[in-house]
């Protein structure tokens, strides 16, 4: 069975949402950003940007990144600038 790319859950505003990437729990959390849009019932554009302590990794910090399909509201930046499907 496939896993489910991203699922943010937030009980209430306030609270410390939990994210799960590729299934897997991201914990340490400094930045999540999702941003989706369209300005039809068609696919628009999807926006998903994570940043978190990775203490695992050799690099303390963990970037994930993916941009992808037609952008409508380019007014409205998240912090990704022009990435394409990247994990760093």
């Amino acid at each position: 069975m496939e896993k489910d790319l991203l699922t943010i859950k937030l009980s209430k505003l306030g609270d410390i949402p939990q994210v799960y990437y590729k299934g897997e729990e991201i914990t340490k959390k400094q930045i999540i950003s999702f941003g989706w849009e369209s300005q039809t019932d068609e696919y628009g554009g999807c926006r998903i940007y994570i940043k978190h302590i990775d203490n695992e990794a050799e690099i303390s910090r963990r970037t994930i990144v993916h941009e992808e399909g037609k952008f409508i509201f380019d007014d409205i930046e998240a912090e990704v600038g022009d990435h394409n499907s990247k994990s760093n």
